[in-house]
């Protein structure tokens, strides 16, 4: 993979009635090219970053939480008692379906607002606090997803999380037209950012699992995709079908998160031919299948 050479399919592959977009393997990375400037904590800043390590919270005034996706809560848990986090209000209502935290220590943000963050946790409504400005956009990454600018005594930070840049994204941020004001530190995710990848727009893959759907038009259709962030191909095919996706109760509970979404959803696997399923299950279900059209959404 690391010499940019397909990878060998699987022995089930060549079978007429499997279907797959993307591949099933785990994405490898050079050891280097994952490593952070920081390690969670923002540089004269009290602000934990996607970290939530116990042996810093002691530095920390609050976290900030760009998405929902495992990597980036790694020591969230249940009974969270740690700093406040904020977040967007997304993100704040799939952290509280997920996780037995007090509502109170999380805080949802609307995007492009400005928001004034006090860093006094004693909450005493002191007004010479030290606060710092927040403001919100979406990272067009999965639900909830966003990007920070944060200002304060600390100068500028634009975060920008996990985030899929798009020409509607860019004109949002032109649009925005700051005048005078200059970031101080941009803090890039540039895990694809090498030009050997190259990912189709959004609207060509789902145009792709459409027509492997329309040329079985009488198989049961079964989905690799668990992780949050596939929505958009989820309620497409539920509303150029008109049906109700299958998913387990695990979705099922993500997706009541999500406001508008939830009629387009079902626990009962006999009201609907598309399937999704959870990725550990998904090898072995492939291999037991039998006439059956069979799309993931993996990578």
């Amino acid at each position: 993979f690391l010499n940019r050479k397909p990878a060998k399919p699987p022995h089930w592959a060549s079978s007429p009635f499997l279907l797959f977009v993307g591949s099933f393997l785990p994405v490898m990375f050079p050891s280097d090219s994952r490593e952070k400037a920081f390690e969670g904590c923002l540089p004269y800043a009290p602000i934990l970053y996607d970290c939530f390590d116990p042996q810093l919270q002691e530095r920390a005034a609050f976290h900030i939480l760009t998405h929902l996706h495992a990597d980036h809560c790694v020591g969230l848990k249940h009974h969270w008692n740690g700093a406040p986090i904020y977040c967007s209000v997304v993100t704040r209502r799939l952290l509280l379906s997920k996780w037995k935290i007090d509502p109170s220590l999380v805080i949802g943000l609307q995007y492009h607002t400005v928001h004034s963050i006090p860093f006094n946790r004693d909450n005493r409504g002191d007004q010479e606090q030290e606060q710092c400005t927040m403001e919100l956009f979406d990272a067009n990454h999965c639900p909830g997803s966003a990007m920070f600018l944060l200002k304060g005594y600390f100068g500028s930070y634009f975060l920008s999380g996990d985030f899929r840049f798009s020409e509607s994204m860019e004109k949002k941020l032109r649009h925005r037209k700051i005048q005078n004001e200059e970031v101080d530190s941009l803090v890039l995710d540039c895990t694809f950012s090498d030009s050997f990848w190259k990912f189709p727009s959004q609207s060509d893959s789902i145009r792709q699992i459409l027509s492997l759907i329309q040329d079985h038009p009488q198989s049961q259709v079964y989905i690799e995709g668990e992780m949050l962030g596939l929505e958009p191909i989820l309620l497409t095919i539920a509303n150029k079908f008109d049906c109700k996706i299958h998913v387990d109760q695990k979705k099922y509970d993500a997706v009541k998160a999500l406001p508008g979404v939830l009629r387009h959803f079902t626990k009962e696997e006999k009201e609907s031919r598309f399937h999704v399923c959870p990725h550990k299950s998904f090898s072995s279900l492939s291999i037991q299948m039998k006439g059956s059209s069979l799309v993931s959404t993996r990578d």
